[in-house]
Order: structure tokens, then sequence, then C-alpha cells
């Protein structure tokens, strides 16, 4: 009797060894599967002074940023979806 019962606990000790040893093993998969590999594209633009609207260098600096947004990163010929990649 007190063989089996020693033969039992062996068992399920080395059981929940495995499952956790599986279940670490699925979940660092699971965590790494998650993270992405390719950063977001963004443009940036740095005004001076004036800023954005000031009809000098800066708004033709903020125009090349549009277009640049719409032409290199695929963004469609209305702004507003392109202003997450100005920053």
């Amino acid at each position: 009797m007190l063989m089996k019962k020693g033969r039992a606990i062996s068992t399920t000790v080395a059981a929940v060894i495995f499952l956790v040893m599986v279940a670490a093993a699925g979940g660092s998969y699971y965590y790494y599967a998650q993270i992405s590999t390719t950063p977001q594209k963004t443009i940036g633009v740095v005004f001076d002074i004036g800023g954005r609207g000031d009809l000098s260098f800066n708004d033709m600096a903020a125009l090349g940023a549009d277009n640049a947004a719409r032409t290199v990163l695929g963004c469609p010929n209305d702004p507003s979806p392109c202003e997450h990649f100005l920053q």
C-alpha cells in the first residue's frame, strides 16, 4: 500500500512539472507572437517659431510632408487619414 501511494505522488509531481513546462513554453510563444517586428513609419517636420500657417517656409515644409505621406506611405488623397503619420 505504501509503494502505491509513493508512486502515485511521484507520478502526480511529474505530471504537474510537465504541465508547468508546457504552459511556460506555450505562454512565451504567444507573447512573442504578439510583438510587431516592423515599426510604424512616420514623417517628422520641424517648424520654426512661426509654425504651420505662417505663409512661408513652414507651409511649404508641411505641404511636402503631406505629399510624402500620400505618395511614400500610401495614404489616400484625403489628408485626414494620414494625420497619424505626421508628427
